[in-house]
């Protein structure tokens, strides 16, 4: 919540120049200031500047966490890298194309080693991590979810979780945004550049409304973060009613369930799991993809698909069965 908090106040170069005391290397720095130059020069695209962030943001985290290590010498220590989470989210279309239509040949050819990049980079720094410690410390490496491209049989029936509905409707408004969940609240937070917008997104999100014309969301101002607004449902009840009444996409929701559960039904007869545990891509390792071999396993539970209407179809995460296993994509 912190670093949330964080990045959603402080410009990434003023992160950058805020870690300098704190451990940041030549190098990283001066990467970061050749990719403010392109920025200024070339205006690359939303995706061009999202994954340059998160792999430059994984090397700051690494330089800041090292300093600490050094400085305090903790008995216990936890280092955190997102950029396997935020580009397989983003990126996953291109990392496996077979499994989604419509691939634009030039976002492919581009983009296709994304994925994979973010894990050789994740591998790279837990070597220099390990490299750092004695002999006798143990070394820890988990992942709270995996990735995987989702059933397009699953994918027709037009489920999609909330904060990807959500983002998908602001964006096409011309909102630029990110959305994540921190418990039972949603975080839609203002990207760099875009904190004068504010008004208008709160006024497009208190439009949302229900089939009675009900408001779908509590709107409410989030502490220490002036570019987001918290999202609370303003009605949370589930109840047998609202199932046989409700939609989703347009379609009533009590049949999507049953449609949901003949399809499962159809694949344990069939002797398919949809909860198998599945790799880096189509059940393959990624020492097949040319990546180094102590990167962390990336298996998971349960994924949900993407929904109709979303402009891009994205990769998905499965938080594992200790947290709400089966819930659609990593809700942030």
């Amino acid at each position: 919540m912190r670093r949330k908090k964080v990045a959603g106040t402080r410009s990434t170069t003023a992160l950058v120049l805020a870690g300098i005391p704190q451990g940041l290397r030549l190098s990283t720095l001066w990467d970061a200031v050749r990719w403010s130059v392109r920025e200024r020069v070339e205006r690359p695209d939303d995706d061009a500047r999202f994954e340059a962030m998160q792999l430059l943001r994984g090397r700051i985290d690494r330089d800041v966490f090292v300093h600490a290590m050094h400085k305090h010498q903790p008995d216990l220590a936890t280092f955190t890298y997102y950029a396997t989470d935020g580009l397989a989210h983003r990126f996953w279309t291109y990392h496996q194309p077979d499994a989604f239509t419509g691939i634009d040949p030039k976002k492919q050819a581009l983009y296709g080693e994304t994925v994979r990049d973010a894990y050789r980079q994740a591998d790279q720094l837990l070597g220099e991590l390990q490299a750092r410690v004695s002999p006798e410390t143990t070394v820890v490496v988990v992942s709270d979810h995996g990735f995987r491209a989702f059933d397009p049989a699953l994918d027709q029936l037009g489920f999609q979780p909330l904060t990807e509905r959500l983002r998908a409707r602001l964006i096409e408004q011309g909102l630029p945004v990110d959305v994540s969940r921190l418990g039972i609240k949603l975080n839609v937070g203002l990207t760099d550049g875009a904190a004068d917008r504010l008004p208008e997104l709160r006024a497009a999100l208190e439009a949302l409304v229900d089939e009675t014309g009900a408001p779908v969301f509590r709107v409410e101002p989030v502490p220490g973060a002036p570019n987001a607004l918290g999202l609370t449902l303003t009605d949370e009840r589930v109840t047998e009613a609202r199932i046989q009444g409700g939609t989703v996409g347009g379609r009533a929701l009590g049949r999507l369930r049953s449609a949901l559960g003949d399809l499962l039904g159809h694949a344990r007869r069939a002797g398919r799991d949809l909860r198998q545990r599945p790799r880096l891509a189509g059940g393959a390792d990624l020492a097949e993809h040319g990546a180094p071999g102590r990167g962390a396993d990336c298996s998971g539970a349960l994924g949900h698909p993407p929904g109709v209407g979303s402009p891009r179809r994205r990769g998905a995460g499965a938080r594992s069965s200790a947290q709400r296993c089966g819930r659609a994509r990593e809700p942030g």
